[in-house]
């Protein structure tokens, strides 16, 4: 397998299941954000306020072809799909999975999160993030090559279950 990329809205568990993902399938997990933070010495949300979205989707696209070239499991931010280069990127590559979460599921698990300040979510009401999810989801659907509903799944099972389709694919 060469990367394994991981999409989805905050609290849909890409961080989570990315570090389980990696363990099981003995591969390196990269928080791509993390990685961009890394390269412009700054937080995602200083480069924004400075250089603008147009500038951080730029940034944020190269960083994405140069990690789908690495053997990894690979957390995206939530927004990734928001860029139509991006998207073209992600439907290029043979394993990129959403993780689906129903938005009263995000949100709580947003809230519930002390260790992860979300600061898209706490400056916006909860219709609002809801809305900003459903203007995501039909590209979060197109980019993926499988979704997995994480509502009901503990972040073991979606990994389980997620074993389970890659291996009905054939791998």
């Amino acid at each position: 397998m060469k990367s394994l990329i991981l999409i989805g809205f905050m609290g849909a568990g890409k961080t989570t299941v990315g570090k389980l993902l990696a363990n099981t399938y003995n591969l390196p997990f990269i928080d791509m954000d993390a990685v961009i933070e890394n390269d412009i010495g700054m937080t995602i949300d200083t480069f924004f306020e400075k250089y603008g979205e147009a500038a951080f989707r730029k940034k944020e696209q190269e960083v994405l072809a140069d990690l789908m070239q690495q053997e990894a499991v690979i957390a995206t931010g939530g927004g990734i799909v928001t860029s139509q280069a991006n998207r073209t990127l992600l439907k290029s590559h043979p394993y990129v999975v959403f993780l689906k979460a129903d938005p009263a599921v995000f949100l709580q698990r947003i809230k519930s999160d002390i260790a992860v300040k979300r600061p898209l979510a706490s400056e916006k009401s909860d219709e609002a993030v809801r809305e900003l999810y459903e203007s995501r989801l039909d590209y979060y659907l197109e980019s993926a090559t499988v979704a997995i509903n994480t509502d009901d799944l503990t972040p073991e099972e979606v990994v389980l279950e997620l074993t389970r389709q890659l291996h009905e694919e054939g791998d």
